[in-house]
């Protein structure tokens, strides 16, 4: 047998909480591009992709 329950949550956002995860996100991500851009600034990109195939 199933009891129904009258009691209603409510159900709240933590819109703090995801602000500071969105902005976590999004640094993580652009530092990880500076990484990357940084490297292939130094290397030559034919070089590079030579050393890739062989």
């Amino acid at each position: 047998m199933c009891k129904k329950s009258n009691n209603i949550e409510q159900f709240q956002l933590n819109l703090g909480l995801y602000l500071i995860v969105i902005v976590v996100v999004f640094a993580i991500v652009g530092i990880s591009m500076l990484m990357s851009i940084s490297k292939v600034k130094n290397d030559e990109i034919i070089e590079v992709l030579k050393e890739d195939i062989c």
